[in-house]
């Protein structure tokens, strides 16, 4: 038995998209791209574009943000339906990069034309989530042997 659907937001899911799993997204994009309707609606507005961006982090005492380093990424953005399609990953992963901008945008489609993809872009987010989390409890399993209590003497 799977587990329920996590319905997410905009945002959310354009962060779970910069995470995914390369070839799970163009194998989306691709099935995507197998409709008729979406060939010859799709217009790439902003073909991927390989560069670099200033990576900000918080301090977590003061909890104050400053930049820590440049990082390479790749952004790319489509126009479907009128709805604007935007992904960021980091990398050079340019067709991976393009295949979120497009399973973005028909997120924002409300056509019943695209409800079955919404739907495996919707398990594809919470499979996202779901291996984001073991992959946490992995590394909190590695590192809290490591950890050192200290006792006050008196």
């Amino acid at each position: 038995m799977s587990a329920p659907q996590i319905e997410v937001s905009r945002d959310r899911r354009a962060e779970l998209l910069a995470i995914a799993e390369p070839k799970a997204i163009q194998n989306l994009a691709n099935r995507a791209l197998e409709l008729g309707s979406i060939s010859d609606l799709l217009v790439v507005t902003k073909a991927p574009e390989t560069g670099l961006i200033m990576m900000q982090v918080r301090e977590p005492v003061c909890k104050e943000r400053f930049y820590l380093a440049e990082v390479v990424a790749t952004r790319a953005e489509v126009l479907l339906h009128d709805q604007a399609g935007w992904a960021i990953r980091m990398g050079t992963d340019r067709p991976t990069a393009l295949g979120a901008a497009i399973l973005d945008a028909i997120c924002e489609v409300d056509d019943d034309e695209y409800a079955e993809l919404q739907r495996s872009i919707g398990e594809l987010c919470n499979q996202t989530i779901d291996d984001e989390a073991k992959a946490k409890l992995a590394e909190w399993n590695e590192i809290s042997p490591t950890i050192v209590n200290f006792e006050a003497l008196e």
